[in-house]
């Protein structure tokens, strides 16, 4: 007989057991006293664990081999595992929802996005936001932030674009 009980408790564990991103440090810098001013910049570290790639794998029901297969990831041009693009780019949202602008912000645009080199478990990231240029509102839209963003891991560039938000 199926047990979905079992399977029900088994996958709660195994949730249990994961731990959330947890980020070295969150530092925002404004460069004045308004709400949102250009120039502000927010700074987040975080580092990579395997446990993370992989509950990212099954989230998003990826199970490709640089990101999950030990021996694939060796055979690919990346010769160990690597960071899934789209996860290591989702970082950004961590700042904007939670930082700047914060609660009630809506991503609504994604430009320029270039990933530059792969990023590995156990690998510290530096994610730099910066507001470039704000758009005010109008009739029956939200006043809008353009943001870069930068992420490095070391000196080396890694990930690179801009996004757009609604400021609430």
């Amino acid at each position: 007989m199926f047990d979905l009980l079992g399977m029900q408790e088994r996958f709660e564990n195994y949730m249990a057991s994961l731990r959330m991103p947890t980020f070295t440090s969150i530092l925002m810098v404004r460069s004045g006293e308004e709400t949102y001013n250009v120039g502000d910049t927010c700074l987040l570290r975080h580092m990579f664990t395997s446990a993370e790639v992989a509950a990212f794998a099954v989230l998003v029901q990826d199970p490709n081999g640089p990101h999950t297969n030990v021996i694939a990831a060796k055979r690919s041009v990346f010769g160990r595992i690597v960071v899934e693009g789209m996860y290591t780019l989702s970082l950004v949202t961590a700042i904007l929802g939670s930082q700047y602008p914060g609660e009630g912000c809506v991503l609504v645009g994604l430009d320029e996005v270039k990933w530059r080199a792969p990023v590995h478990p156990g690998e510290e990231v530096l994610i730099k936001l910066e507001l470039v240029e704000t758009k005010p509102a109008t009739e029956g839209r939200a006043a809008k932030g353009i943001f870069s963003f930068i992420y490095t891991v070391g000196e080396t560039k890694v990930l690179t674009g801009r996004v757009t938000t609604t400021l609430p």
